[in-house]
């Protein structure tokens, strides 16, 4: 009587071996008139079945997570969709590579790629043009610069556009920063000159506390109708009270924290009630702060606008 036999995809019917991928499956052929011949029959028939079996539990298409151990070479497009429902592709990496790791490498036509890499090393990726990493150096692909992408969450900068036009190989150090975004403040370093239709500061509003009004201007004396921020801006001294003397001074105690250096400063005196005539002025600069002094004596009552422009170095 003829019996079901279900596959088993890690059987071995021997001679042949267990299935499995670019292994060769071995048939013992039955020889006419010999007693063995149905088991030889039954052989053949048990490897067919496991190894249908196991190419199905394999399938590239199949449900069920899979790990494939080979490369994949697609010949078309792939489609490569997410979790059930989603509809978007997806290509997800759950093992972190500790050092540089190519992810994705794009011909760009001749000899020119575009490679992916990602580091666990400060968490980020690098998406680089005519150039690869051989474990020690970056090696050109072919004539031209090489440019470089970086996002990464760690390190000095979080975004940086480089670039290295040398033409032979080179050390990691050796990439010229185009333009960065640092990490810490999130200011934006560019090595060539910026261009742009027009630049708007955007620190935080200055108040009169951010100000200090030397006793020249009197024991009454305010600042007020006050614009701006410490790049730029404009604020109004009003002379009163007892105490006014020559050369009173005004300082501006940087309200964004201080610059690395002593930035470059420029102040006006737009306007003074007092000594029209005379609008000389006279200013100090630290990476605090700047002072200036107005070069003559208030009375009371008396109005000054003063106006400045901040550079860093």
């Amino acid at each position: 009587m003829p019996s079901d036999y279900t596959s088993s995809p890690s059987a071995t019917q021997a001679p042949s071996p267990t299935p499995a991928q670019d292994a060769l499956p071995i048939a013992r052929l039955p020889v006419d008139g010999e007693a063995a011949n149905v088991a030889s029959i039954t052989q053949i028939v048990k490897m067919l079945a496991d190894g249908l079996g196991w190419s199905w539990a394999n399938a590239v298409h199949k449900a069920a997570a899979r790990t494939i151990t080979a490369i994949l070479t697609f010949a078309e497009k792939a489609i490569l969709n997410g979790q059930s429902g989603d509809t978007n592709p997806a290509v997800e990496t759950t093992s972190p590579p500790a050092a540089r790791k190519l992810l994705w490498k794009i011909s760009l036509g001749g000899v020119v790629y575009l490679r992916w890499y990602s580091s666990l090393t400060e968490s980020g990726s690098e998406w680089v043009v005519n150039a690869h990493w051989d474990g020690t150096n970056w090696q050109f692909d072919g004539a031209g610069a090489a440019i470089r992408l970086r996002l990464f969450a760690f390190g000095t900068n979080g975004f940086s556009l480089q670039y290295n036009s040398s033409g032979a190989a080179f050390a990691e150090g050796a990439w010229v920063n185009a333009l960065t975004l640092a990490n810490s403040d999130s200011s934006l370093a560019a090595k060539g000159d910026v261009k742009a239709k027009r630049y708007r500061s955007s620190g935080t509003a200055l108040v009169a506390g951010d100000f200090t009004l030397g006793a020249g201007w009197g024991d009454t004396a305010t600042v007020a109708v006050i614009s701006g921020d410490d790049t730029a801006g404009t604020c109004t001294v009003t002379a009163g009270g007892v105490g006014m003397a020559q050369n009173p001074t005004l300082t501006l105690t940087f309200k964004d924290g201080t610059y690395t250096a002593a930035p470059s400063v420029i102040v006006t005196l737009a306007n003074a009630s007092s000594d029209a005539a005379t609008r000389n002025i006279k200013w100090v600069v630290t990476a605090t702060d700047f002072t200036v002094t107005w070069l003559g004596g208030p009375g009371n009552g008396d109005t000054f606008i003063f106006r400045w422009q901040v550079t860093g170095h």
